[in-house]
């Protein structure tokens, strides 16, 4: 491990809650909150290029501003093909409180085009701190959404939970695995078979290959956990596409 902060030129301001993703010989960095609590743009993205140590801004481009995810904490991130990057979830704050984000955006990580999918039928409701990941499925690139924090939720997956947070009896945290075609945009919930984790947010979720993803730890109402499970794609009793 060797430490590349110090040695980058025009480093980006301090966040956390960031997202970023590698799409060739860049880093690309976006949104967070800063020390003060100010919510970071999406629509401006900074660029490590890896080879030189030396960061760029970018603006990005859409057709409309509805394409561009709005300033939020919490989102998730992956990207499918090595340049297609897709963002879901997140949480922002209004005057009458905070307000959950199910919305899926795909940037495109060459042109930084930003578009929102278009998604029919059944669709997990808004939630932040999930885990996401991306896994192939019947020759489809999906991505995977498991757990997450957010509002009461009544879900119809086989197993799945929802437990409220201590103090706010109408937000908590869940255990539902949700699929995401990136062939046709579409949402299906998944029915596990095994061991289901128990409802958290604030967990890693990673493909170890095409088929398989290891989620590790996470928090479940303020209790930090340190189990592990293997999700495989391939055992679902229904994941129809």
């Amino acid at each position: 491990v060797s430490l590349i902060g110090r040695m980058a030129v025009n480093c980006p301001e301090s966040r956390l809650y960031h997202l970023s993703a590698v799409i060739g010989k860049e880093m690309l960095v976006w949104g967070g909150v800063t020390g003060e609590g100010r919510f970071l743009s999406h629509d401006t993205f900074l660029c490590l290029n890896l080879r030189t140590m030396r960061w760029s801004e970018r603006r990005t481009t859409s057709n409309s501003p509805s394409d561009i995810p709005r300033e939020s904490t919490g989102a998730n991130t992956v990207v499918v093909n090595d340049r297609m990057i897709y963002q879901f979830g997140g949480v922002y704050r209004t005057s009458a409180g905070w307000n959950d984000i199910n919305d899926v955006h795909k940037l495109d990580g060459l042109s930084l085009e930003w578009n929102k999918m278009e998604c029919d039928g059944a669709r997990p409701n808004g939630r932040s701190f999930c885990g996401m990941c991306v896994l192939e499925k019947e020759g489809d690139d999906v991505v995977v959404v498991v757990g997450g924090r957010g509002k009461r939720i009544v879900s119809l997956i086989p197993g799945s939970q929802w437990i409220a947070v201590p103090g706010s009896p109408e937000e908590g945290v869940n255990n539902e695995v949700w699929l995401f075609s990136t062939t046709n945009n579409h949402w299906n919930p998944a029915d596990c078979k095994g061991t289901r984790p128990s409802p958290r947010d604030g967990h890693s979720l990673t493909s170890i290959d095409k088929s398989r993803a290891v989620l590790i730890g996470g928090t479940l109402i303020g209790q930090f956990l340190n189990d592990v499970f293997c999700f495989n794609v391939d055992f679902l009793v229904n994941a129809m596409f």
